[in-house]
């Protein structure tokens, strides 16, 4: 059952932004932000908020290095309280997953990171509807690829053997 604090949270969030969300806020609350789709649900445990965000789906001709860069990213925020991401196994898009405690969270902060996750988003999918026009696909592939590494704390882990 979605807590008080992640209720009055998105009611906030969309009373002072002025935003309209679909669905019912109990069960998930899907937000449309610079034509990025996010969803926020109430998280299983206690006071928990879940984001997603939609990235996109990635390139069929690019797809494998895309996910690795993908995987790259989820090795590189690794770290405590950090986002994630994952593939939608349904529709094949790359999902940014986030976990919060909604009583340590204010309107202000959540829209933050909903206006930063949209705007890494859209980065990412604009770089790759560059690609069939441009020359240099190398360089749109890589501009696009880094959109995928958010200012997150970086784990200490340390690449090469016993280094782990």
């Amino acid at each position: 059952m979605p807590s008080r604090h992640y209720h009055a949270l998105i009611e906030e969030l969309c009373h002072l932004y002025g935003i309209v969300p679909t669905g019912d806020l109990a069960h998930g609350a899907q937000i449309a932000f610079a034509g990025v789709a996010l969803t926020l649900l109430p998280g299983e445990e206690a006071d928990s908020l879940l984001l997603f965000c939609d990235f996109g789906e990635p390139p069929w001709r690019w797809r494998a290095e895309v996910l690795q860069r993908v995987l790259e990213s989820n090795l590189f925020m690794f770290a405590a309280d950090s986002p994630h991401f994952s593939i939608d196994h349904e529709s094949g898009r790359v999902m940014l997953l986030d976990r919060m405690v909604a009583s340590r969270l204010n309107a202000a902060a959540l829209f933050g990171k909903l206006e930063r996750y949209a705007q890494h988003a859209r980065r990412w999918q604009n770089s790759f509807e560059r690609l069939d026009m441009d020359a240099d696909t190398d360089a749109v592939l890589d501009e696009g690829l880094a959109g995928l590494t958010l200012p997150t704390a970086a784990s200490h882990y340390r690449s090469g053997s016993g280094q782990h």
